[in-house]
């Protein structure tokens, strides 16, 4: 748990580590254990984490806002040259462009059997913004439990880094019905 914690501690906050010269932040790991994250930049491009406890236990848990990237920047970081193409797809098969949003497919056929059935009783469901199938990836997506493995899934990095991850898999951008069929390209010019 602590390690998927620091993992995304690292994802969320390292561009800002790349600009302060320290940057601390409070965690509270645990039932009542605050902790105090410090990320200092090193020489290269990694990010230093030390973790300490606190001097005395917090009456209250500190809630400290995740910070939501830009998908326009993670588009970028993740697709490079093809990023105007992945953020058509997104836009195409999310019009909200909602981190959280899910489709069920009626897609029976493919589930392979009834424990399949019982996990996913509708159809498989994609997730996110580039609503990735939770079912055909399910292997990619980490998490012991389907809850996990959406929570992992509609976070905005996570869900375009797998969608990246998928595209090269494929070599193209078939495994998104929006592409197959065209309809992603009027939202080329206007995506942004």
């Amino acid at each position: 748990m602590t390690h998927s914690i620091l993992r995304h501690l690292i994802d969320l906050l390292s561009p800002a580590a790349t600009t302060a010269s320290v940057l601390t932040v409070s965690v509270t790991i645990g039932t009542a254990i605050p902790q105090r994250v410090v990320i200092t930049p090193a020489p290269q491009p990694t990010v230093t984490i030390v973790i300490t406890p606190s001097p005395g236990p917090s009456p209250e848990p500190t809630l400290i806002p995740t910070p939501t990237p830009d998908p326009t920047d993670l588009f970028d970081k993740h697709f490079g040259k093809e990023a105007s193409i992945a953020r058509a797809i997104a836009k195409a098969e999310n019009r909200s462009g909602d981190p959280e949003a899910m489709n069920t497919n009626r897609d029976y056929s493919g589930l392979p059997n009834k424990s399949w059935k019982q996990e996913f009783p509708n159809g498989s469901e994609d997730y996110g913004l580039m609503q990735i199938n939770l079912f055909w990836n399910w292997e990619k997506v980490p998490g012991q439990t389907k809850a996990e493995k959406i929570a992992w899934i509609e976070n905005p990095n996570n869900n375009i880094k797998l969608a990246k991850q998928i595209r090269d898999s494929w070599g193209n951008y078939n495994a998104w019905s929006t592409y197959k069929t065209g309809k992603y390209k009027q939202y080329l010019r206007s995506n942004t």
